[in-house]
């Protein structure tokens, strides 16, 4: 299946986007998914962007996503869960510091020396492992979504929309925080999806100072097998209660150089 993740950078910004997974068949958008669309769209302005101010990127961004929505769409959605809508990341380095704009659950480990941050949205899994747990063991590795389990995440995917990229340019803009750190030569960053940040949180097997010194270590590819390992040891979802046995994962490694 392909991925709804999409990554990307030039030679002062870098962004992670994740489209929320479809909730019904293709259509809405010529013969491709929402969860596509919005990732591939975001990605695209990105790299074209050229703004002075990583606010005016954003907000032009969003009138961008709901002026090319009107556009491209081939009906009206059937109701607001089939809205695409994405988590995102964007970083920029502005003299001494990095910028950066997020919303929903895409996030970053800023590594400084000894010194580990981490920055944008910090998956709260609490309430995803409750409401998967309440449908019993197994419904990850189910094959087809049951009618309960579609219409659990599409009431979810409606109120998430107030906290994620969307299509409308007002609720995007209110789903978005802006805040900056620190940053210096020789610094590392790490951008990720959820997919990827769940070894800090849906999983638990790091702490950030962890993560960082294993990335070292082990690098991205290092990761990405224990966290596909992780899954394939509990295929149905018995000790990580969840929706699906795999996520798309996604990141990105950069350090900041002259």
């Amino acid at each position: 299946m392909p991925s709804e993740d999409r990554v990307g950078c030039t030679t002062t910004q870098a962004w992670v986007v994740d489209g929320a997974t479809d909730l019904g068949k293709p259509g809405l958008l010529s013969s491709g998914g929402g969860s596509a669309w919005i990732a591939n769209s975001v990605h695209q302005y990105l790299y074209r962007s050229h703004e002075q101010s990583i606010e005016t990127t954003c907000q032009r961004l969003f009138h961008f996503l709901e002026d090319s929505f009107q556009v491209e769409k081939t009906r009206d959605p059937l109701g607001d869960w089939e809205i695409p809508s994405a988590a995102f990341l964007l970083a920029e380095i502005a003299n001494n510091s990095l910028n950066f704009a997020s919303a929903a659950d895409c996030s970053a480990l800023v590594i400084s020396g000894s010194s580990v941050e981490q920055i944008g949205g910090a998956l709260d899994s609490t309430t995803e492992t409750t409401e998967a747990r309440s449908f019993g063991p197994g419904i990850a590795a189910a094959q087809n979504r049951s009618e309960d389990v579609t219409q659990n995440r599409r009431s979810k995917r409606v109120r998430g929309r107030y906290a994620a990229l969307t299509t409308d340019a007002n609720l995007s803009a209110n789903a978005t925080r802006f805040g900056s750190c620190a940053i210096r030569l020789g610094d590392n960053v790490l951008l990720m999806s959820d997919g990827f940040s769940c070894l800090l949180d849906r999983y638990s097997l790091y702490t950030k100072e962890g993560l960082g010194a294993t990335l070292f270590a082990e690098g991205l590819a290092g990761l990405a097998i224990e966290i596909r390992n992780t899954e394939l040891q509990d295929p149905e979802g018995w000790q990580f209660p969840r929706f699906k046995v795999s996520d798309d994962m996604s990141a990105l490694w950069l350090r900041v150089v002259d």
